[in-house]
């Protein structure tokens, strides 16, 4: 039997639920990594046309949707770890100028525009999940010499200035993408020997040392974006088993512990970074195209503030009863009650693909697999907005 979900959102426009073209990088990058920082967004490092490593920093205003050159890091870095903690960005491990593997780190002050190296890792590394959490820099799996993965799971004490070793990550891998839903870090997807991809998820918590396995992500891949909103990390771009590049848009809600389809890219991608901004969009930069070509693209897409999802607090915010599936799962329920109502259902594109009018309740059309954006209307009252989500 096919699962239905709805899930009701604060009223959204639909052109909200598509991938926005922004200003593009100065450069095509690609396996760079983006960190945000005080409402600015910095795409460090990564490779340019011709597989050149570079130390260049490139600075995104969300705002003003410009770009501006930063001050570029003390060596040149391909596929490392990044993340964001206190007051300053640090990088660690990745690649080299020369093609060498990396055990050096350091850290970027915005407000004195300086990088600082810091202690180096027990052993050089490229390819690893990164994230800060605790008050830490975390730095787990990746990969040396040999593409098979590791297991290691390291922290970098930014007050002690060492590096700690923690509790080993259950699947050793690299080249996977790395979320932070609440507070945790998600290790998701990678490869285990450089040839298969895995769709694995395990989750991490610092309070613990302990690892937790979740529902593996629906399109194994590897070489990724990634975004985290409070405790939903989406996963979008990245290689799959067959070695393509793909478009799938996918999240995990870490309270209902399952994966959830969101709109796609408007184009494959592969090696593209990811991150949030303070406004709840994520953000995807660069990457290499189907073709292998890198990519100075920059889009975004807005995340609902509120979502109601099995496993969370279900929103209301106009104090009516929401949208919600009743017991049998092809029939749709009103939010406006006894009410009246048109219902639109457009696909993940905006394309109107049904149209039903109904009082309570709907049955709801026929629909393959796949993310539906729901346009309610009901009287004088506005339109609500609302996702369907049809999975086999």
């Amino acid at each position: 039997m096919r699962t239905l979900l709805l899930l009701l959102a604060l009223p959204l426009l639909l052109a909200a639920q598509e991938w926005e073209t922004l200003a593009p990088l100065p450069a095509p990058r690609y396996s760079g990594a983006a960190v945000e920082f005080n409402g600015d967004i910095y795409y460090i490092g990564g490779s340019a046309t011709g597989g050149v490593k570079t130390r260049s920093v490139f600075v995104y205003d969300t705002t003003a949707n410009t770009w501006s050159v930063g001050d570029s890091m003390l060596e040149a870095r391909h596929r490392f770890g990044a993340a964001a903690c206190g007051c300053r960005i640090y990088v660690f491990g990745g690649w080299g100028a020369g093609g060498e593997l990396l055990n050096t780190g350091e850290y970027y002050d915005p407000g004195t525009g300086e990088w600082t190296p810091i202690e180096t890792l027990p052993t050089p590394r490229a390819s690893v999940f990164s994230g800060y959490s605790g008050g830490k820099i975390w730095c787990i799996g990746g990969r040396e010499q040999s593409p098979n993965g590791l297991d290691d799971n390291l922290a970098y004490d930014p007050i002690f200035e060492t590096w700690e070793q923690h509790a080993p990550m259950p699947t050793a891998r690299s080249e996977g993408m790395t979320g932070t839903p609440d507070g945790k870090l998600l290790c998701i997807g990678g490869t285990p020997d450089g040839i298969s991809v895995t769709g694995a998820a395990e989750l991490y918590d610092p309070e613990t040392d302990g690892w937790t396995t979740k529902s593996p992500m629906p399109t194994a891949r590897m070489g990724g974006g990634c975004a985290t909103q409070d405790n939903k990390s989406y996963v979008y771009g990245g290689v799959d088993s067959t070695g393509s590049a793909v478009a799938a848009n996918q999240y995990f809600n870490l309270f209902a512990g399952r994966w959830y389809w969101d709109v796609p890219l408007t184009s494959p991608r592969r090696f593209n970074a990811g991150c949030l901004s303070e406004f709840h969009w994520m953000y995807t930069f660069g990457g290499l195209d189907a073709q292998g070509q890198p990519m100075d693209l920059v889009q975004r897409l807005q995340i609902p503030m509120a979502i109601a999802e099995p496993g969370s607090p279900t929103p209301d915010p106009r104090s009516r009863t929401p949208a919600s599936v009743l017991d049998r799962p092809r029939v749709l329920a009103s939010p406006f009650g006894n009410a009246g109502f048109r219902l639109e259902i457009h696909d993940a594109t905006g394309r109107l693909v049904s149209t039903v009018v109904g009082e309570k309740t709907c049955a709801c059309p026929d629909l393959g697999p796949g993310l539906y954006l729901l346009r309610w209307q009901s009287g004088t009252e506005d339109p609500l907005t609302a996702k369907l989500v049809l999975l086999d």
